[in-house]
């Protein structure tokens, strides 16, 4: 775009300020008692980022030309396992220290050939992507996963499984402390996040049947007390419980038709429900995505052996979902920084089916209902930001490399892959 006169037109410049670099090391120490079948495993990284911001979250007709995220991480993950006649027992626990810089502090204004065409006034309160910034964000996250399996017998099982999540955060922001007098990362924020479940499956010549229930628990605390984030009556909850029941019978040897319900939740993450500080405003009052959702589908497998060996493995799968859901989680504007917020009742649709290595999905996720008369024209639009059709086709192709008689243990392995995604809009249709 001409920049003093606002033209748009067609032109070929050199790319600039868009270098992406990330450097890391990892270290893994295990240990195994095979007459105990026990295992534990200790991982721990480094991670060190670079990226220069060039444009926002969408392409605007102005580039950054200065703006800047540089990010440190340290994860230790701990992961054990335990095996027992007709048990089995997962535990991991996972910890993550993150140091995140955001600098925007130009006053130059660019163009896309990457000059300096023009100077915003001392007083403007505006950086490159934003308001001016030197947001340094610290975060200390931690994860605790159980996951117990218990095959009662031939026919029964049941599992249990736990994941609990905190989140703290805190930080500074002075460049936009002295514009607003205010630091959105000065106040520190938790954010917890519990998801408990217990299943069970009954196995016996050609059904499967399982079914289980789950309870969630979500709650962000930030400058105030414990403010519990509700699903059912406007925050005075803490916990809802969700549901699942499945079938799979097998019409024939390699034949099976499958159909099943569930009642879930998506709790929100840090991201959405804490913003960043910086691009996205805090929403401690968002709620938990809830859906319900129905599906069927049928599967084929086949497998052509010849010599006794299995030269050829051929599986066909054709599924589709009707999926309703309340407190669709979306990125939208709210004053004058963006912030995830809840878009009522959306429902989706959708068809997938697989053969060989290629698979197609079609959706239809459209906004259904309204609490905001300004959204009447919304309703029934396809959610933006949401591809609507898309498909894989990829293939392989693998040789074992030998000399003489003497294999050397070693492949030839071809990939071949290609996707295709149908255009969708960036926004509601017509907004």
């Amino acid at each position: 775009a001409d920049f003093t006169t606002g033209a748009i037109f067609n032109t070929t410049v050199n790319r600039f300020h868009d270098a992406y670099r990330f450097a890391g090391a990892t270290a893994t120490l295990g240990f195994s008692n095979r007459a105990q079948d026990e295992r534990l495993r200790i991982t721990t990284s480094y991670g060190d980022l670079r990226s220069e911001q060039q444009h926002g979250f969408t392409v605007t007709l102005l580039p950054a030309g200065e703006a800047l995220v540089e990010e440190y991480s340290i994860p230790v993950v701990v992961h054990h396992e335990k095996l027992w006649e007709r048990c089995m027992l997962h535990s991991s626990l996972a910890y993550n220290y993150t140091l995140t810089a955001f600098t925007d502090t130009s006053r130059n204004i660019y163009n896309w050939s990457g000059e300096v065409v023009q100077q915003r006034p001392e007083q403007d309160l505006a950086g490159e992507l934003g308001f001016r910034s030197t947001a340094r964000r610290q975060q200390h996250s931690a994860v605790a996963e159980e996951r117990l399996q218990w095959q009662l017998n031939d026919h029964h099982s049941f599992s249990l499984a736990n994941t609990l999540t905190f989140v703290q955060r805190g930080g500074e922001n002075a460049a936009f402390r002295e514009q607003f007098n205010i630091d959105p990362l000065a106040r520190r924020a938790t954010l917890l996040k519990n998801i408990v479940g217990l299943g069970y499956a009954f196995e016996r010549s050609r059904w499967l049947v399982q079914a289980g229930i789950k309870s969630y628990l979500n709650a962000v605390k930030g400058s105030e007390d414990l403010q519990v984030i509700d699903t059912t009556q406007l925050g005075a909850t803490t916990i809802f419980t969700g549901g699942y029941a499945g079938l799979r019978y097998a019409l024939q040897e390699g034949l099976f038709v499958r159909t099943g319900y569930e009642y879930a939740g998506r709790l929100p993450d840090e991201a959405e429900i804490l913003g960043d500080g910086v691009f996205i405003n805090a929403n401690p009052q968002l709620r938990p995505e809830r859906s319900h959702s129905l599906s069927g589908g049928l599967l084929f497998e086949r497998s052509i052996r010849r010599k006794n060996k299995e030269v050829l493995q051929v599986q066909v799968e054709g599924n589709g979902f009707y999926r309703e859901v309340r407190d669709y989680i979306i990125l939208q504007n709210a004053t004058f920084i963006p912030q995830y917020g809840n878009q009522g009742q959306l429902t989706l649709r959708a068809f997938r089916c697989f053969s060989g290595s290629w698979n197609w999905t079609y959706l239809d996720f459209r906004k259904r209902g309204y609490e905001d008369p300004s959204e009447r024209s919304l309703e029934g639009k396809r959610i933006p930001n949401m591809p609507w059709s898309f498909f894989n086709i990829g293939t392989r192709y693998r040789q074992p490399l030998r000399r003489g008689e003497k294999s050397l243990r070693q492949w030839l392995d071809l990939y071949a892959n290609y996707r295709f995604v149908n255009e969708f809009f960036l926004y509601f249709e017509g907004g």
